[in-house]
C-alpha cells in the first residue's frame, strides 16, 4: 500500500507540472594551498584560464607565521575542460579558524557548499593565515554558488 501511495504522489506531481529536482552530492578536492595568497574578501567562481589569471593577479603573497608556505606559489594549472574552482575568502584570521568544507550539493545548477568553523583552540590559533577555501570540482556548468555555514 505504501509503495502505491508513493507512486501516486510522484505521478501526481509530474501531472500537475511539479518538477522533480536533481540533487547530487559532489566530490571535491581542497586546493587551498595552491592559492596561498591574500585575496580580497568574497566568493570566487573560476571556470576558465582568463578568470583564473584575473583572480590570481588580485592576490598578494604574504609570508605568514604559519610557516606552511615559504615562497610565492606559481599560478595553478587547471584543466578547465574537466574542472572548475570555487573559492571563498573571509579575511586573514587565526589559522585554526579556517573553515572546513563538510559537503557539496548540486541542485539544479546551484552549488551549495556546506562548511563549518572549528571551535576548539590549537597551537595554530597562535598564527595568522588566510581564512579562505578553494575547491576543485568536476565541471558541472554551475550557474550560482552558495556557501552555507552549518
Amino acid at each position: 500500500m505504501k509503495k502505491f501511495i508513493v507512486i501516486l504522489s510522484i505521478f501526481g506531481l509530474s501531472s500537475c507540472g511539479g518538477a522533480v529536482e536533481s540533487i547530487n552530492s559532489i566530490e571535491f578536492e581542497d586546493v587551498s594551498m595552491s592559492f596561498f595568497k591574500s585575496f580580497p574578501v568574497g566568493g570566487y567562481e573560476i571556470f576558465d584560464d582568463n578568470s583564473l589569471n584575473s583572480i590570481w593577479d588580485l592576490g598578494v603573497f604574504n609570508l605568514y607565521p604559519v610557516g606552511m608556505v615559504l615562497q610565492a606559489q606559481p599560478i595553478p594549472v587547471v584543466d578547465f575542460t574537466k574542472y572548475e574552482i570555487h573559492g571563498m575568502v573571509w579575511s586573514d584570521n587565526y589559522w585554526c579558524y579556517r573553515p572546513k568544507v563538510n559537503n557539496i550539493i548540486l541542485n539544479n545548477k546551484i552549488l551549495k557548499i556546506y562548511y563549518s568553523r572549528p571551535t576548539i583552540s590549537t597551537s595554530a590559533c597562535l598564527r595568522i593565515g588566510p581564512a579562505q577555501v578553494f575547491l576543485k570540482t568536476e565541471k558541472n556548468d554551475v550557474q550560482h554558488t552558495v556557501w552555507v555555514e552549518e
